[in-house]
């Protein structure tokens, strides 16, 4: 049975192929669908399994040790995604030894306006794997309460026809 990730990265990797697909390797494609499972995860509030499925080096850092309670406590605040769009890619398939891509998405979430999120992969035994994740809301902080509007001044009202009626 095909699991709600596999079949995301696969619709995403397909509508990926047909909007760039003069400018779109298979590598590329392939990465993408990466990125786009591990967000899937993320979405879920899975972070342990995107860690382990996904995102093996990153598990493997400093920040790793830390990175699921920080998630947890951060980003799963913000609810499902609402839309997801990507807004670049810079990739460096061919620079030795390293082989690398990043993709940068613009996201509104149920509980957020708008986010930034940036998903790093590498070319590691033949597989892409996440070596970075960044996410960078945009706007009021969640649970931010709505700002008190600031009062305007009262301005001095000029003579004329009292409210209602029309001097003509």
């Amino acid at each position: 049975m095909i699991n709600r990730v596999t079949v995301h990265s696969l619709i995403l990797a397909t509508v990926f192929f047909i909007a760039g697909c003069s400018h779109t390797t298979t590598q590329q494609m392939a990465a993408y669908s990466v990125a786009t499972g591990f967000l899937t995860l993320c979405d879920d509030g899975d972070f342990a399994h995107a860690l382990d499925r996904f995102a093996r080096p990153l598990k493997s850092s400093p920040q790793g040790a830390t990175w699921i309670k920080k998630m947890t406590d951060n980003r799963a605040k913000f609810g499902q995604p609402i839309q997801r769009a990507m807004i670049s890619r810079n990739d460096y398939l061919h620079s030795p030894p390293r082989r690398t891509i990043n993709f940068v998405f613009q996201t509104s979430f149920v509980n957020q306006p708008s986010a930034q999120e940036s998903v790093s992969l590498e070319m590691l035994d033949g597989r892409w794997q996440v070596y970075d994740y960044q996410f960078h809301p945009f706007g009021k902080p969640v649970g931010a309460g709505t700002p008190t509007p600031t009062p305007h001044p009262t301005r001095a009202r000029s003579p004329g026809p009292p409210p209602g009626r029309l001097h003509g």
